[in-house]
C-alpha cells in the first residue's frame, strides 16, 4: 500500500522541496475497536458518578479537588442571599448619545533615572506654571451610542480588538474613572451614574 498520490511525479515537479510520505510499516497491533469503546465508556461512568454523588452542593464548603460548576456556584450565590434577606434588583440601562474620550498612548512615558530631574525641571520653569499642554491626544473611543437593554436581558457585544467593546461594557458598568471625558446619559432604571 503507497499514500504517494497518483501524480505524486506532478507534485515533484511542481514542489521539488515536497516530501512524500512513502507507506511505514507498523510494529503495534490494531487497535481494537470494541475494547476500546468499553474502556471509554467504563470511564464515562465513573467521572458521571462522582459528579452525582457529591452530598454538599455548596460549592464554597466543596473540597478544592471537586470540579467548579458555574451554576451551582450561582445557585448558592442566589440562595444564600435571598436567606440573608436581600432583595434582587432588576433594572434596565438606557444610554443615549455616549461618548468616550480616552488619552492616546502618547501620554504615557516609561520612568528612567532621568524622570525626576526633568520633573524638577519642568517644575521649576515659570513657563510650565501657566501652560495647560495636554499629556496626549485625545480620541474619541465611543461616539454618539444610543440604545437600551430591557431588565432582565443580556447584552452582546461585538467587535474587532481595538474597537470599544470593553470600554463600552465598562462604561455602563460605570466604571468611570480610566477615562478622560464621558459624555451622554446613562440611566440604570431612572437611577443616574452618580446615584448607582
Amino acid at each position: 500500500m503507497s499514500l504517494l498520490p497518483e501524480d505524486a511525479s506532478a507534485s515533484s515537479t511542481l514542489f521539488p522541496d515536497t516530501v512524500h510520505v512513502a507507506e511505514i510499516p507498523s510494529t503495534e497491533p490494531a487497535v481494537e475497536v470494541a475494547s476500546a469503546i468499553a474502556e471509554f465508556e467504563a470511564a464515562k461512568a465513573d467521572v458521571a458518578s462522582l459528579s452525582s454523588t457529591a452530598a454538599d452542593k455548596d460549592v464554597e464548603a466543596a473540597p478544592v479537588s471537586d470540579r467548579f460548576d458555574l451554576q451551582d456556584f450561582l445557585e448558592g450565590g442566589v440562595r444564600k442571599a435571598a436567606e440573608a434577606g436581600v432583595k434582587r434588583q432588576h433594572l434596565g440601562v438606557t444610554f443615549r448619545d455616549l461618548t468616550v474620550i480616552g488619552e492616546g498612548a502618547d501620554a504615557s512615558s516609561i520612568a528612567t533615572l532621568v524622570t525626576p530631574f526633568v520633573f524638577v525641571a519642568k517644575a521649576l520653569n515659570p513657563v510650565n506654571w501657566f501652560s495647560h499642554a495636554s499629556r496626549g491626544t485625545d480620541f474619541n473611543i465611543i461616539n454618539k451610542a444610543t440604545g437600551y437593554v430591557k431588565e432582565g436581558e443580556m447584552l452582546l457585544v461585538l467587535g474587532r480588538p481595538g474597537s470599544g467593546c470593553s470600554t463600552f461594557l465598562r462604561v455602563l458598568a460605570n466604571e468611570r474613572d480610566s477615562y478622560k471625558s464621558i459624555e451622554g446619559t446613562v440611566s440604570y432604571g431612572g437611577i443616574s451614574p452618580q446615584g448607582m
